[in-house]
């Protein structure tokens, strides 16, 4: 049987809201106890946090640790998923480097996240156009199967398909295998402040998003304070209500039920009483989360021995992939 390999990653941008939470780190903790991956892999995108410049060193510490507390805290498990931060695998930026002769620069600048990034710099680095090439090593080097993105990585995942059939037609192999996507079955949860909007933790308004360590205060507030209209009662419209429609996609998703089922549970109920029991369902989900969490942020020296654990396994893998690269292309005997 084929070896399947399951690789998902997430830059250490600081603490995850609940939106990162429900469409993808749930997801993956699930396909995580699945028997149908023989390896799973998770990177913290260390290397692909700096692509638009350098962030304090300090504060770049302090979001690895974070990212990984976080994780850790949500279920993902590293004897069962190889949690690696992606910096302390040199080998996949040579392989990145190898990658580059498979594609070409108006490949790489001509994805939207880079045109979207890029309109705002006065100087664009070097990174942000390699950036979706890392990317392409990243998932060939531990040779994936399958990969966990999201809807704005498309276009990415179309390019590491044509870099992947360009390598293998300009090497005359089929050393790598085109990976799959793996969707989420999840709906966009949208920012309370704005349901036109997904949940963004980089929106300058605090109150737009519920991040996975805020306290039960600050829940039971800021879903006081998010969006609805002047119709007291409960319906599911994303067309016509799309802010109550937003609360009632969040209630589902945490409850584990059907909007439809949201909906009759809460007939009755006015838009106050409805958000008071949003809110409580909320903690009650992310109450042992914030509490491993900070217990584990109390440790550090633990964190950074997984990520040490975590890096020796993944080069062990990423070693030998790079090797045979360098024997196809010629570099070795």
């Amino acid at each position: 049987m084929a070896t399947k390999v399951l690789m998902s990653g997430i830059q250490p941008t600081g603490i995850m809201h609940i939106g990162n939470y429900l469409g993808f780190l749930r997801h993956f903790v699930k396909l995580q106890e699945s028997e149908d991956y023989n390896r799973r892999i998770l990177k913290i995108a260390d290397l692909h946090a700096i692509s638009t410049g350098f962030v304090p060193s300090g504060k770049l510490r302090e979001h690895i640790c974070q990212t990984l507390a976080i994780l850790l805290s949500t279920g993902v498990d590293p004897f069962r998923t190889i949690i690696v931060q992606q910096s302390r695998v040199p080998e996949l930026t040579e392989l990145m480097w190898i990658l580059g002769t498979a594609t070409t620069l108006p490949s790489l600048t001509g994805l939207s996240q880079f045109k979207d990034k890029s309109k705002n710099l006065k100087a664009v680095p070097v990174g942000l156009a390699t950036y979706p090439l890392l990317q392409a090593a990243d998932v060939l080097g531990y040779h994936s199967s399958h990969v966990l993105v999201g809807s704005d990585q498309t276009q990415h995942l179309e390019l590491l398909k044509e870099i992947t059939r360009s390598f293998n037609s300009k090497t005359g192999t089929e050393y790598f295998s085109i990976p799959e996507r793996v969707h989420t079955s999840c709906p966009k949860i949208k920012s309370l402040c704005d349901p036109m909007i997904k949940m963004s933790k980089s929106d300058p308004k605090i109150k737009s998003f519920i991040s996975l360590v805020d306290s039960n205060e600050v829940v039971i507030e800021k879903i006081k304070s998010a969006l609805s209209d002047f119709n007291p009662e409960i319906t599911f419209d994303p067309e016509k209500r799309p802010a109550i429609s937003n609360l009632i996609t969040l209630y589902g998703e945490f409850a584990g039920i059907s909007t439809d089922q949201v909906v009759e549970d809460c007939s009755g109920l006015n838009t106050l009483s409805f958000k008071l029991r949003l809110a409580s369902i909320i903690n009650e989900h992310l109450e042992p989360i914030r509490g491993t969490y900070h217990q584990l942020l109390s440790d550090e020296s633990t964190l950074w021995e997984v990520l040490e654990n975590g890096g020796k396994r993944a080069r062990q893998i990423v070693s030998k992939t790079l090797e045979d690269v360098k024997t196809i292309v010629g570099f070795r005997h």
